[in-house]
């Protein structure tokens, strides 16, 4: 038995130990969950939603209804049946004061308007468009023929009435108009109240119906209201909405089932409607959802607790295997796995140790080939330097001594052999702080005598931080960039700075020229380059020095740069604190 269990694939251990408990486990949830009804979930939406309705009904009726008691105050008004009786005067100015006191006291309201017999008008903030009466429109005709209530009007096109903030037009606002009764049932005019739509907005727009559903609000004539932007609600045919006061549907829209319910107001005359998706109540059906995942749960601890026993033999060599993986993924190369049976788990820890030396002969194949890349190209990059900037020095050198310079000449053969003292260092990759700003001065005192005015310079570095330890030729690439591609290219005299501070884990050497700086489309590329998203392309210095820092420090390290065209560049380098 003991072979048998030793030299059988672990396919079959697989199937025969685990598969009882699978279908077990998987039995029990499916019984469980055709057990239950998701008529649950619609009806305690559907629950939830009747009570919104009627909170949003009872708040668009209380904010309809503080409007026409404003409306039934303004028309008891001294000035305002003053105005109806005998027109404009002298207190007309008051009056729209006062009209534009309570507009700013009422964020609800867009604008105020009061028209008398005459055709009149007087108003805050809405003027008549053209000359005709507007005692002759619609709204006016209605509103006196129902002189003992108020009259909504949702989207008012077509008013010969225009709101001086443009902002405010027949798409957003409510118009709300009640007639100017006298004493005597003589009708004295008409007060018209623009009712901002987003009001109803700020209402509808806390509530939520799932994922999916929304809430609108339709007129008496079947026209909506206010809907939040949604495709479903133009489809929504407005037949399907009785006159109950309260009332539901199911209906079929774009193949997807929806529940329709509505609130009809006896004080306004509209309806407020719940959509929501019953695919979307059946998709998330979270009480039993979690039910599921709590017996699944136990089931898993029965299926672990039964497997455990069962099958101990393959568990132990398999959990092996897992952790000396994750060691593997965690960058300890020097793992192997040491198991002795014959079935797949003890091949797949041969074929997993055997993975293990090619991984690593192929690490150190790339590392080598990376390295002497990397030298060759370094060394392609000084041979580069050296000739064409000899070359040009010599050239200096050979002017200033024409020029009977002497000692302009001494002191650029002095700087120049400093120069070259510091690129060779013996062979050395890494050199003092202090021998590495001596080299760029070298290099910037060469070019000033080239340049002339046309370059200026200033190297800022703490005594302190001179003993630090940077990487060969890393600011000359940089400061060579900034003269050549910034300076040389702009108009007038340049300048370039140097900076070195010291931050919490690194030297942050700071090149800063005021050139003619690099195109935004440039930029991002070379940004991209030097953070590795791209391919690296001609941009040899700059990219060189940032590859050298990173491949011999790590990616936390490296060289940065920032520029606006016309106005200059910087290039930061941070390197590590040797």
């Amino acid at each position: 038995m003991k072979v048998f269990a030793k030299n059988e694939k672990l396919r079959f251990k697989i199937i025969w130990n685990y598969l009882i408990v699978i279908m077990v486990t998987i039995v029990v949830i499916s019984t469980i969950i055709s057990s239950f009804s998701a008529q649950y979930i619609i009806d305690n939406t559907q629950e939830s939603t009747w009570q919104l309705l009627r909170q949003i009904n009872s708040n668009i009726d209380l904010r309809i209804s503080k409007i026409e008691a404003f409306i039934d105050y303004l028309s008891q008004d001294e000035r305002v049946r003053e105005f109806c009786i005998a027109g404009s005067d002298t207190r007309t100015a008051l009056l729209q004061e006062h009209l534009e006191k309570v507009q700013s006291a009422n964020r609800e309201i867009a604008g105020i308007m009061i028209v008398n017999e005459a055709g009149e008008y007087i108003s805050n903030s809405l003027t008549r468009v053209s000359r005709e009466s507007l005692v002759s429109e619609e709204w006016y005709r209605n509103t006196k023929e129902n002189a003992q209530s108020i009259q909504l009007i949702s989207n008012p096109i077509g008013r010969n009435i225009v709101n001086n903030n443009r902002r405010y037009n027949a798409d957003n606002i409510v118009a709300i108009s009640k007639a100017i009764n006298a004493p005597d049932g003589r009708i004295l005019g008409v007060i018209l109240v623009d009712f901002k739509l987003e009001i109803f907005e700020e209402i509808i727009e806390r509530t939520e119906i799932g994922k999916e559903g929304f809430v609108y609000i339709q007129d008496q004539k079947d026209r909506i209201v206010y809907s939040p932007v949604n495709k479903i609600v133009y489809r929504i045919n407005p037949d399907w909405i009785s006159a109950d006061t309260e009332s539901d549907i199911a209906a079929r829209i774009s193949a997807e089932e929806y529940k329709i319910l509505w609130k009809h107001s006896d004080y306004t005359g509209w309806d407020i409607v719940g959509v929501f998706s019953i695919n979307e109540m059946y998709s998330h059906i979270t009480d039993i959802l979690i039910l599921v995942a709590a017996i699944s749960v136990a089931a898993i601890l029965v299926s672990l607790i039964v497997s455990s026993i069962l099958s101990n033999s393959i568990t132990k060599p398999l959990a092996e295997l897992e952790s000396l993986m994750k060691e593997f993924e965690e960058g300890e190369t020097n793992v192997y796995f040491t198991g002795e049976s014959n079935d797949e788990i003890g091949r797949l820890g041969q074929r997993f140790n055997n993975m293990i030396n090619s991984i690593n002969n192929l690490i150190n194949m790339v590392y080598d080939e990376q390295h002497q890349k990397r030298e060759a190209e370094l060394e392609i990059f000084r041979s580069q330097i050296k000739p064409h900037f000899l070359y040009n020095t010599l050239d200096t050198i050979h002017w200033l001594i024409k020029e009977r310079r002497d000692k302009d000449a001494l002191n650029t053969i002095r700087a120049l052999t400093t120069l070259f003292r510091i690129t060779l260092s013996k062979g050395a990759d890494i050199i003092s702080l202090q021998d590495e700003l001596k080299h760029i001065e070298s290099y910037l005192f060469i070019q000033k005598l080239r340049y002339d005015e046309k370059l200026t310079y200033r190297i800022d570095c703490p005594a302190g931080l001179l003993a630090y330890t940077v990487s060969r030729i890393t600011l000359q690439p940089i400061v060579e960039n900034a003269i050549y591609h910034g300076i040389k290219e702009k108009r007038g005299a340049g300048h370039i700075g140097i900076t070195v501070t010291l931050e919490k884990d690194a030297l942050c050497l700071v090149v800063k020229d005021d050139g003619i700086g690099i195109k935004e489309k440039k930029l991002r590329h070379l940004q991209s380059v030097l953070a590795g998203e791209v391919e690296r392309t001609n941009e040899y210095g700059l990219i060189n020095v940032n590859e050298r820092i990173k491949l011999a420090y790590g990616n936390q390290y490296g060289v940065s740069i920032q520029s606006e065209y016309l106005s200059g560049t910087i290039v930061t380098i941070k390197h590590p604190i040797l």
